[in-house]
This record gives structure tokens, C-alpha cells and sequence, in this order.
């Protein structure tokens, strides 16, 4: 297994599997999955979290990211972001449609901008495919009605592929 002190699960990608990986960012969320070669990072942790998620990337051998995924844009979620954007740029970025006034999310959206991903405005029905695991956005709606509550408007994700289901919540 790796030695990182972030990473809870130290199993590495099996080749032709798939891979969940917990990162221990503390107050926040921050996972990576792994399918076929291809990797996807969802959510980011805090501000303090750039490190561990920048060592993880790059102790698992990540070149690129596949997807890059902010739930929703609490700061607890997406406080590297702009980091690990800046350092592995993905090919696709999602996000809800849900605005957010503070400064950790303007960081975040210069640095997708910068990245040259695909910025998506994910909504329920919206597909992925990150090796040969699905990845589906199951909510929030396209129009909206989260009200002002951000958690409610969070994108779930159901990841599916090589018999084994699960849903990440945001």
C-alpha cells in the first residue's frame, strides 16, 4: 500500500477494476475514483487540503484527470480546488448551477477557466464515462428549486461499472 497519511484506503487501482479512494482532507470531502487507466477527483476539501490531494495524485501516478467534480461550492468541498487544477487540469469539469459569492469559489472558477476543461453545468441525466465505470448525476433537477440552501443543490452521483454500484451523495 502507499504510505500516506491522507489516504485511508491503501489498496492500489487494480487494472481493469475500478477504485474508490477516500482522501482524509478532515472537515470536507474529497474522493478519487479510478477506472481503466482514467481518473476522476470529486470534491476538494478545504483550503488547507491541497497538499494531501496534490501528494495522493501523484503518489497513485495520476498525468491528468479525467473529471474534476465540486458537489457544491462550500468551501469545505472545493477549497483546493483551484490547486489541483492548476497542477493536473482535467479534461471535463462539473459543477451544479449554483452561484456562490465567496473568494475560494472565484479562485475556482479561474482556475477551470485557466485549465481548459470542459465546464459543465452537470443536472440530473448527465453521463460520464470514466474508463468503463458510468458515472450519472442523479440530482440536482436541470431547473433548479434548491432555493438558497447550496447543500441542497449538491450533484449526486451514481457510479456504476464491473458489478459494483455506489452513490456518492455530495
Amino acid at each position: 500500500g502507499l504510505d500516506l497519511p491522507g489516504v485511508r484506503q491503501e489498496l492500489p487501482p487494480q487494472e481493469g477494476g475500478m477504485s474508490l479512494i477516500v482522501l482524509d482532507v478532515g472537515q470536507g470531502d474529497s474522493l478519487l475514483l479510478h477506472s481503466e487507466g482514467q481518473w476522476a477527483l470529486v470534491d476538494a476539501g478545504t483550503a488547507d487540503s491541497a497538499e494531501v490531494i496534490l501528494q495522493a495524485l501523484e503518489a497513485y501516478g495520476v498525468d491528468r484527470l479525467s473529471l474534476a467534480v465540486a458537489t457544491h461550492p462550500h468551501a469545505d468541498h472545493i477549497g483546493s480546488m483551484a490547486a489541483v487544477l492548476d497542477a493536473f487540469p482535467p479534461g471535463t469539469f462539473w459543477m451544479p448551477d449554483a452561484d456562490h459569492t465567496s473568494q475560494t469559489y472565484a479562485d475556482m472558477l479561474d482556475a477551470v477557466e485557466r485549465s481548459g476543461a470542459d465546464a459543465v453545468l452537470a443536472a440530473a441525466g448527465d453521463t460520464f464515462m470514466l474508463g468503463s465505470m458510468r458515472i450519472t448525476v442523479l440530482s440536482p433537477p436541470a431547473d433548479g428549486g434548491w432555493g438558497d440552501e447550496l447543500n441542497n443543490a449538491s450533484l449526486v452521483l451514481l457510479c456504476e461499472g464491473a458489478g459494483v454500484r455506489f452513490l456518492l451523495t455530495g
